[in-house]
């Protein structure tokens, strides 16, 4: 540790630096033992804990350099880290970030402004916390965001920039990303400025099959948590529910943990609405699933899930006794106009499939013919943000 941190934890030819310390973390993350020892240690040396969290995020931060089982592990073994001893990756901290003054957007989850980092537009999620305590309580639970969603990379993911800290009485907390002049997929659609909806469904798929690949659970899967870059693809955002998959080291929990979670009831599996179940039922990547089939309905058919309901319970009560989203007409805009397919509508079915186990795997949507169409979009692909985290982070 003390031979990385010398070297500004950098790579070398001779097996110093991270090379030693990528060693020393794999013994340690798939050792329970040392693990546990290394939790206890660390649970009331905030500076050491700081430096083994950087640590961490940093070998994170070199994909290339990490086995991708490792990787899994390695992430896991952070978020667990972070949270024992409520320290997030230095790198992740930014400063001199401009803010305007009124909100673009607010819900639930607080409030979603545009402001300037480094030349660029940016979009700064604010977490809606107005007393000091919920504010301290939860930079822990932003935390968690905000580790898994700087460790995706993928040019359907959006990008993560950092967490800032508003200079406000109350120090809210920012979640920053690129900010999207097209808006959701909702507003886009709107717009009139897609020429080919099923473009966006393969987008959408591939987002998530990367995300399953990697052990990310979304969570949270609807057209508002789908955005769309100025060349017209389609990228998933808000991990606020990601859970990373079960593994033998740490059982995670999603940070928000209520499954009816307001405004997501028509995106949910029926195996979330068993009035039998007394604890919350966990997502998972076959929930993801169906969520994934609810936004093909809405890029579909330019309609919410259920749409002649206005009332969330009585999607829930439909949804329990088997029914889903309403198959439209064969002249309707969604057959005639959007691009929808009797194929699309029997892989969205597949999807909706009561048992869990009957729904597809995120990659066989990769594969599957009724997405499987010529692309003739610009190529996009995000910058590479984790180089970028590491030049903050990295001694001048």
């Amino acid at each position: 540790m003390d031979q990385a941190n010398s070297e500004h934890f950098r790579w070398t030819g001779d097996g110093s630096g991270l090379s030693v310390l990528y060693a020393v973390l794999r013994k340690v993350v798939y050792t329970q033992d040392l693990y546990r020892d290394l939790l206890s240690i660390l649970g009331g040396l905030k500076t050491k804990a700081q430096l083994v969290v950087d640590a961490f995020q940093l070998l994170l931060s070199y994909p290339k350099r990490i086995k991708h089982d490792d990787r899994h592990h390695l992430l896991k073994a952070l978020m667990r880290l972070s949270d024992r001893t409520q320290q997030y990756p230095t790198c992740l901290t930014l400063a001199q970030v401009e803010c305007d003054d009124q909100p673009m957007t607010a819900g639930n989850f607080g409030e979603v402004y545009r402001g300037r980092f480094q030349g660029q537009n940016v979009a700064l999620k604010v977490v809606k916390l107005y007393q000091k305590s919920a504010v301290l309580k939860n930079i822990q639970a932003v935390s968690r965001e905000a580790i898994i969603w700087s460790n995706l990379s993928h040019r359907n993911v959006l990008p993560f920039y950092g967490i800032y800290q508003l200079d406000d009485k109350y120090k809210r907390i920012c979640m920053v990303s690129p900010w999207m002049e097209n808006g959701n997929v909702q507003d886009y659609l709107k717009q009139g400025l897609c020429p080919n909806r099923v473009w966006l469904l393969s987008d959408v798929a591939s987002g998530i099959a990367y995300l399953h690949a990697n052990g990310v659970i979304h969570g949270d899967i609807k057209g508002m948590n789908i955005l769309i870059t100025d060349s017209g693809h389609a990228c998933l955002t808000d991990f606020g529910l990601s859970n990373i998959a079960e593994s033998n080291i740490i059982s995670w929990s999603s940070v928000c943990s209520s499954s009816s979670h307001s405004g997501t009831i028509r995106w949910q599996a029926p195996e979330f609405f068993n009035p039998e179940d007394e604890a919350n039922r966990p997502k998972t990547t076959k929930s993801d699933i169906y969520a994934f089939a609810c936004v093909c309905y809405e890029i579909m058919t330019g309609n919410i899930p259920f749409y002649e309901y206005s009332r969330d319970p009585t999607v829930m009560i439909k949804v329990m006794h088997g029914s889903r989203p309403s198959k439209p007409a064969p002249d309707s805009d969604a057959f005639v106009s959007f691009g929808l397919t009797e194929l699309i509508w029997e892989l969205m079915e597949r999807c909706w499939q009561r048992e869990p186990s009957l729904r597809p795997e995120a990659k066989d949507l990769l594969n599957d013919s009724s997405l499987c169409i010529h692309d003739s979009r610009p190529t996009f692909c995000w910058s590479e943000e984790s180089r970028f985290r590491i030049s903050m982070a990295l001694p001048s």
